[in-house]
């Protein structure tokens, strides 16, 4: 009897030995309090030349107030927070809501920058555009210069780091292999009369690895130009960029 019992014994300890000797299941990883998902941003910048060209920009899943307005030549448009998600957005007259100018069906994930832009010189010739700013530091390892030329009869040629860039009127060039540092950009705009002017623009891609150069003429005809920061919030100055989550739905530049 004794020998029955020590032998159900060990039958019993070699199953049970397997599973005691299992490591116990992790345990995940608690929530930091109070932590929050990281928002999407959107700028809407208006870059028409035609006197009284303002429009909204409106979440169609939203209140029917603009998201953003922006008048004639408004460069200096801040990218606004909004929670990450699958968006419609819609551009409109300011004012009026019952034709739709262009329709933008955005999947905006955390940390992703885009820029709404509309341009032209002419109402029956606006363009809309959907831009997408985002960047990481693992894949954007030097600066990007988006040139962008709104003169409607001059053409500009920017020379930077060594490098002559001509920009057509309504067109754009990008410029890329800057250094991370202040980087200096010489403007001629080649005016119809034949006269040529002269500026200089300054952009710092150690703060921003992407910036935008804007060559347009101000409301009483003065040309100016502009650099503007890509994907830089002063909300979040430092987002995570491990891993860009750039919109698929976002047309690159």
């Amino acid at each position: 009897m004794m020998w029955k019992s020590l032998k159900s014994f060990l039958a019993f300890s070699a199953l049970a030995l397997p599973v005691l000797a299992q490591p116990p299941p992790p345990v995940p990883s608690p929530t930091p309090a109070g932590s929050k998902p990281k928002p999407a941003y959107v700028r809407f910048w208006n870059m028409t030349t035609v006197k009284g060209a303002t429009f909204d920009l409106v979440n169609d899943a939203g209140p029917k107030e603009a998201f953003s307005s922006a008048a004639s030549r408004n460069f200096t448009a801040p990218y606004l927070p909004i929670a990450a998600a699958t968006y419609s957005f819609s551009v409109y007259k300011a004012g009026e809501r019952e034709v739709v100018l262009k329709k933008f069906p955005i999947n905006l994930r955390s940390n992703v920058f885009v820029t709404i832009l509309v341009s032209g010189d002419k109402p029956e010739a606006f363009k809309f555009e959907l831009l997408d700013d985002t960047w990481s530091t693992e894949k954007t390892t030097a600066g990007i210069a988006i040139i962008r030329n709104f003169l409607p009869d001059a053409e500009a040629s920017f020379k930077v780091e060594g490098k002559t860039i001509n920009v057509r009127p309504g067109a754009f060039e990008t410029v890329t292999g800057l250094p991370l540092q202040k980087v200096m950009f010489a403007l001629e705009a080649k005016m119809p009369d034949g006269s040529v002017r002269v500026w200089n623009s300054e952009a710092d891609f150690k703060r921003s690895r992407r910036a935008t150069l804007l060559v347009f003429q101000d409301g009483r005809g003065q040309i100016r130009p502009r650099a503007s920061e890509d994907g830089v919030s002063n909300i979040d100055p430092e987002p995570d960029r491990a891993e860009p989550a750039a919109s698929p739905t976002a047309a690159n530049r």
